[in-house]
């Protein structure tokens, strides 16, 4: 499954694919404890939305909000699919 970068639009539920926009390039936020972006499945047919947050996408949300940095951070080395803001 091909997969983008989206970024949350700040304002409404993190697990609603309504949430977020396509962005055309990576996302230059990485830790902190506000979603910034997430790398998702692309939505078909229509690119401007991710196909679905997964359980699995929500859980790295949720543990990038308790520890304060991208996710998954384990194991060492793999991608992270949520970066995040420092809290301004």
């Amino acid at each position: 499954m091909a997969r983008a970068w989206y970024v949350y639009n700040g304002s409404g539920p993190v697990d609603s694919v309504d949430s977020y926009l396509y962005s055309s390039t990576d996302p230059t936020c990485l830790a902190g404890r506000t979603l910034c972006a997430i790398y998702a499945t692309i939505g078909n047919p229509n690119i401007s939305k991710p196909q679905t947050i997964s359980t699995r996408l929500q859980t790295y949300i949720a543990d990038g909000v308790a520890v304060g940095g991208p996710q998954p951070a384990a194991p060492q080395g793999a991608k992270p699919y949520a970066y995040f803001f420092p809290q301004g």
